[in-house]
Formats: C-alpha cells, sequence, structure tokens
C-alpha cells in the first residue's frame, strides 16, 4: 500500500485548473478528507494513495497532521505525498509541517531513514522558508544526512540559498565536519557551474554573478538534469529485467 514518489520532481508551475474541474477536485476531496482522519489504517492508506493524484486544498492539513502518526509507515507515505503538493500555499504549509520534523527526527538515530524522507521532500517543495531548519543541523549528524540537507537547500530558487550555504561552508573552520566539501557539492548542484576554489572560490564566484544570477533558469536547469538522469535510470531498469527474461 506504500506510495513510491509518483514525481520525483515538482514542477515549477502547476496548471490551472478551469473552475468546473476546481469544483469537481473540491467534491472529490470530501471523502478523501474523511479516509485520512480514519482510525483505520487501510482507510489511511487509500486515502493517501487518493491524496497523491488530487492537489484540493482541503487535503493538505489532514496529511500534515498524519506526520505524527503512530504508524511508521503512514508518516512516510504522508512525508511522500505532501510532496507533491502543487498549489503555492500548500506547498508552504506543506513544507512548514515538515521542516518542524526534522529535530525531533534528528535527535533519534532511529530515525534516519523518515528523516532522509523529509529532507527529501524538502528539497522538492523548493521553500525559502526550510533554509535555515535545513542547515540547522549538529558537526557530527552522518554526513549523508548533511549533505542532503544542503542539497534541499540548493534547490530552493532563491539567491538566500546560495548565501546560507557559502555561511554553511564556513561554519566549521577546523575542519572536522566537513561542511565545505558539503556547502562546495551543494553550491555545484545549485548553479550548475564548477569552482575548484572551494568555499573561497565560490565566495568569490557569487560576489561576482550575484547581480545577474537567475534562480528560475538555475531551477530548470537542475529540474532538466534530474529528468534526464531518472530517464536514463529506467532505461537501464528496463534493460535489466529484458536481461533477466531472455
Amino acid at each position: 500500500m506504500r506510495i513510491a514518489l509518483l514525481l520525483p520532481l515538482l514542477l515549477l508551475a502547476a496548471p490551472l485548473l478551469a473552475d468546473e474541474d476546481l469544483k469537481e477536485q473540491r467534491e472529490a476531496a470530501k471523502p478523501i478528507a474523511k479516509k485520512l482522519t480514519s482510525k483505520n489504517d487501510e482507510e489511511v492508506y487509500a486515502g493517501l494513495h487518493l491524496a497523491a493524484e488530487n492537489q484540493d486544498k482541503s487535503l493538505t492539513s489532514p496529511l500534515c497532521k498524519l506526520l505524527k502518526n503512530k504508524n511508521p509507515s503512514i508518516r512516510t507515505t504522508a512525508i511522500e505525498v505532501l510532496a507533491l503538493r502543487s498549489e503555492p500555499a500548500a506547498q508552504k504549509k506543506a513544507a512548514h509541517s515538515l521542516a518542524a520534523r526534522l529535530k525531533p527526527l534528528a535527535d533519534k538515530e532511529d530515525d534516519k531513514e523518515e528523516l532522509l524522507k523529509v529532507v527529501q521532500a524538502l528539497h522538492d517543495l523548493g521553500q525559502p522558508s526550510t533554509i535555515k531548519a535545513l542547515l540547522d543541523c549538529k558537526h557530527d549528524e552522518a554526513r549523508d544526512v548533511r549533505q542532503a540537507r544542503a542539497m534541499a537547500v540548493a534547490n530552493v530558487p532563491s539567491k538566500e540559498a546560495i548565501e546560507r550555504l557559502i555561511q554553511y561552508g564556513y561554519k566549521d573552520r577546523k575542519g572536522k565536519g566537513r561542511t565545505r566539501d558539503i556547502a562546495t557539492k551543494a553550491l555545484a548542484y545549485a548553479t550548475g557551474e564548477k569552482n575548484r576554489g572551494g568555499i573561497d572560490g565560490w565566495r568569490k564566484w557569487w560576489k561576482d554573478n550575484e547581480k545577474g544570477y537567475d534562480v528560475i533558469a538555475a531551477a530548470e536547469q537542475r529540474a532538466e538534469k534530474r529528468s534526464a538522469a531518472a530517464q536514463k535510470k529506467a532505461r537501464k531498469n528496463k534493460k535489466k529485467r529484458k536481461n533477466k527474461k531472455s
């Protein structure tokens, strides 16, 4: 019953629905909301499956409440569905609730998988309001988690994201937390640029390019690269399955 991420990349702009379609979507959301608030796990799973394809704003709150459900499978599925919200206000609300889960999950080693899912969801939602929470982590947190956090910040279409990542790169001056390496990798992902000058090189690059930096163009470039990588992986997996059958 788990739902895999249906859209690894969220569209930068969701298509507008006609008034009649919006009304139909709103009506369809009512029974879905009831399923999401059910005490029966199977009902909740069914609601999550339907909510993944229904973008009505009325579903955002019940989805957010499921982030604290006792069932870990329901929680992680709700995370994935929230990552698919496409309406701006719903994205902001979803990102706010997801960001609030970062610290509680980071404090428990057993919740690393769920933490990474939350970070990935925040990456896909790309909300500037989550930058601070994403970079608020301890030096001894697992490096792959800290790298995922930085990448999530890098995917935010905002100049603030670049500035905060550069600041983050200077946070650990003794080098034990490897924040410079984490920051430089995230900055390369954010900008699509290659820079061999380390964090100092990125600071200089930003000083020279900040004024003309197009955050939307950079976001579109990242989305295109992720889409191409996903398609390549799908073709590779398809080829593997075909070879196994032959």
